[in-house]
């Protein structure tokens, strides 16, 4: 699982073949970078940023970590209250980030 700390992203649930995956898609050439993972209970949830960037595509100093612990926070807390869902059809998208 990641949980994908960003600005940019669109929920797109109401589009999708399977609500229930919940859906967010970032426009292209969105920079993501992998911060670290948490792991808990033998489930691993990988954290990942978005790099924002000036109107001119280039990066700017960003203060990530009250975000990064907030938001490790909260996907902890996703796992004790929702049953995981598998993925019912994999888009191209699906898969590692390195």
């Amino acid at each position: 699982m990641y949980a994908i700390l960003g600005k940019t992203g669109r929920y797109i649930g109401a589009f999708s073949a399977n609500q229930a995956e919940h859906e967010v898609v970032f426009r292209p050439a969105t920079v993501l970078t992998h911060l670290g993972h948490i792991t808990e209970d033998d489930f691993t949830i990988h954290l990942v940023l978005e790099l924002e960037s000036d109107d001119f595509g280039k990066p700017v100093a960003q203060e990530t970590g009250d975000r990064v612990n907030a938001a490790s926070r909260r996907a902890l807390e996703f796992l004790g209250s929702e049953p995981l869902i598998p993925i019912a059809s994999p888009g191209k998208f699906v898969g590692e980030i390195v």
